[in-house]
């Protein structure tokens, strides 16, 4: 199971009881001020995995190919980089990162959805 799966299959659950609970527990004006403050908080999760997944994809890598033929084209390459060393494909430390901030960004923006449900009908 993809590492997304496994984490909405976990979080969006425990994302609905804890609005459900927040939202029985909560005075009127306290549940507005924590709707509008894990909304914003998805949204910045959101962007944050959205942006790694986009990194992630090569999606800059035609301009990190256009950058490096202008700097080939006025800077020498050092023999240093030429070594077996540097040239070593290491692994993408922003696979994980980002479906974990992709996964929260989504349990958070449920859990605001839900006491917004609840708070429209109270």
């Amino acid at each position: 199971m993809p590492i997304f799966k496994k984490t909405l299959l976990y979080t969006l659950p425990l994302a609905i009881l804890a609005a459900t609970v927040a939202a029985l527990t909560l005075q009127h004006g306290h549940m507005l001020s924590l709707i509008n403050q894990s909304f914003l908080a998805s949204l910045v999760l959101l962007m944050v995995s959205v942006a790694f997944i986009v990194v992630r994809s090569g999606f800059f890598t035609v301009f990190g190919i256009g950058f490096s033929r202008i700097k080939r084209f006025f800077f020498r390459k050092p023999r240093v980089m030429e070594s077996d060393m540097y040239r070593q494909e290491k692994s993408n430390p922003y696979y994980r990162t980002s479906y974990v901030l992709l996964g929260a960004g989504s349990s958070v923006l449920l859990f605001s959805l839900t006491l917004t449900i609840f708070y429209s009908f109270t």
